[in-house]
């Protein structure tokens, strides 16, 4: 991302895909950029870069993409929990028991079993008003009864237990948090 003449640089926060506060300008021998003051909650934060040209003789450097890890210091590792029944926000039509679940970011994930007891688990995330911004299935075929959840920090996954453990059904499956952010 060369840029000749460079007069400094644009940085931009986002969290969870979306731009978070003003844009940044640094001078071109700043080499790093410290937003922590900025991720005052949790989410997934990336950001971009774009090379500001001097004068009109040069053209800015294009915005770079999104940084790919997370830049959050207080980390993204999901929090799981059960919650009774009458703890349960609202179980969307054709699915049960939806005890189980995580917050990761500024989201809840719910997992549920279908009504019709097909071998899939249902994942419903919602927002933190509680309305529901995705739904789709875990993982695989041949996996249902969620029992337990567990996580690695050190391998960013989370593992889902199920009561299951016969041949064609998986005792576990283990994906990685990536694979839940909602962008």
């Amino acid at each position: 991302m060369d840029v000749e003449n460079e007069a400094g640089y644009s940085l931009q926060l986002y969290k969870d895909g979306m731009a978070e506060g003003e844009v940044v300008h640094v001078p071109a021998d700043v080499t790093s950029f410290d937003f922590t003051a900025a991720m005052t909650a949790g989410g997934y934060y990336t950001a971009t870069v774009q090379a500001m040209a001097t004068g009109n003789l040069y053209s800015d450097g294009i915005h770079s993409e999104p940084s790919s890890e997370n830049l959050n210091p207080n980390g993204l590792q999901p929090v799981v929990f059960f919650k009774n029944y009458n703890e349960l926000p609202t179980t969307p039509n054709g699915l049960k028991n939806g005890g189980h679940g995580f917050q990761l970011g500024s989201y809840t994930y719910w997992l549920y079993d279908y009504m019709d007891n097909r071998s899939k688990v249902a994942v419903v995330a919602r927002n933190l008003a509680g309305e529901i911004v995705r739904q789709w299935e875990l993982g695989e075929d041949n996996i249902r009864y969620i029992n337990g959840i567990q996580t690695s920090e050190i391998n960013h996954t989370i593992t889902f237990t199920t009561n299951q453990s016969s041949p064609g059904h998986p005792a576990s499956i283990t994906l990685l948090w990536s694979e839940f952010f909602i962008r």
